[in-house]
């Protein structure tokens, strides 16, 4: 079997997150003996800085294309030119390495379906798997969303992370086609590491800074939480557009010794970080998926989450406590449980449990499963 996985873009050491998910899934496949190409289709603006033109990366087990050109938004015609470029990657790459069985999609809302449609008219099968926050809001420009209707009702095989975002499709393009959930894999740096004996008892927070993560609410629940116990404190994984208010925050509420903006880390490090905390919070109020709370489990770490997690149907009290969206007095309550009730949980069974759901060998046997049915 021969798959073409086309991404965001290729992840940086500067930007890792950027076209994470596909380029491990690519990984995922090629180590479970599929031929894979890689292709990443980076046609953000200019604000976002990187090197332009086609790049080539080779991996030890399969290759990665990307074309970054900054074409995003324009006037008019955005179709038509993103259809020229997509045409002139695909088709270089289909020189040097054939014609795919399966191109696999992710985030079809933001890919040119023209492009999909004429290689399946060749007989390739296509599959796409839908992540993008936007979709879940059902707020999509013109352009978006007659690509995502193109998939929806077209495509081989639709597929989403999460059941939330299952039906936010379905609203938006009308489909009766069946939609199967599956969920992002936990990257292989996350593992559990038996926990050292140690005298502060450490929250982490990981994501993007944005409005919508509500790491504001964060800070001031874990603040009023705890603002006489010193051997508690906060550790914030992640940059972005609300960095300095939060740095503002912290130094207002007089938190600067307990609460710790670490910045962008890597994989390796933040799973490190998440190794030696006690307990991850997420305050979101928006979430496809939430898969920094899968790879804390995968440490073996309990969580407290919002129920804007895309996957609430795995939660239980053995994994830890589930709040409402932008209820500070809950998440105050939720944190001081947590506290609390620590000896309570498990890490090795909560590892375990996270691994046997959105570990390697399942996401991977699902997704095989799915395209030996396409192919049939």
């Amino acid at each position: 079997m021969y798959v073409w996985v086309i991404g965001k873009g290729i992840p940086t050491k500067k930007n890792n997150m950027y076209g994470s998910f596909e380029f491990e899934q690519a990984s995922m496949l090629a180590r479970h003996g599929i031929k894979v190409i890689y292709i990443g289709l980076d046609f953000r603006p200019f604000n976002h800085p990187r090197k332009f033109g086609i790049r080539h990366l080779k991996q030890d087990i399969f290759d990665a294309y990307e074309y970054s050109l900054p074409i995003r938004p324009l006037p008019f015609g955005q179709r038509k030119v993103e259809l020229f470029f997509c045409r002139k990657l695909y088709s270089k790459v289909e020189e040097m390495h054939g014609l795919p069985d399966v191109i696999h999609v992710h985030f079809p809302a933001l890919l040119n379906a023209l492009i999909h449609a004429e290689y399946q008219k060749r007989g390739v099968k296509i599959v796409a798997t839908e992540h993008w926050s936007q979709v879940l809001t059902r707020k999509l420009s013109k352009t978006y969303l007659t690509n995502l209707s193109w998939f929806a009702h077209y495509a081989d095989a639709l597929l989403c992370v999460s059941e939330p975002l299952k039906k936010s499709v379905i609203a938006l393009t009308g489909t009766s086609n069946n939609i199967q959930v599956v969920p992002n894999i936990i990257n292989n740096e996350f593992q559990y590491a038996p926990q050292e004996p140690k005298d502060m008892f450490t929250f982490i927070g990981v994501g993007r800074l944005v409005s919508g993560k509500r790491f504001d609410l964060m800070i001031n629940a874990f603040t009023k939480a705890f603002l006489r116990n010193d051997s508690v404190e906060l550790v914030i994984v992640g940059d972005g557009e609300e960095y300095i208010n939060l740095k503002k925050q912290i130094e207002k509420l007089g938190m600067k010794k307990r609460i710790h903006l670490r910045g962008v880390l890597s994989r390796a490090e933040t799973a490190k970080q998440i190794q030696k905390s006690d307990a991850l919070v997420c305050a979101s109020n928006l979430e496809t998926f939430g898969t920094p709370i899968i790879e804390a489990w995968a440490c073996g770490k309990p969580v407290i989450g919002t129920d804007a997690l895309g996957f609430l149907e795995y939660m239980n009290k053995s994994l830890g406590i589930i709040v409402k969206a932008n209820d500070e007095e809950q998440m105050i309550e939720a944190m001081k449980e947590l506290y609390d009730k620590r000896d309570i949980f498990d890490g090795k069974k909560i590892s375990q449990f996270a691994f046997e759901q959105f570990g390697e060998n399942a996401i991977s046997k699902s997704l095989l499963s799915i395209y030996s049915e396409v192919l049939r």
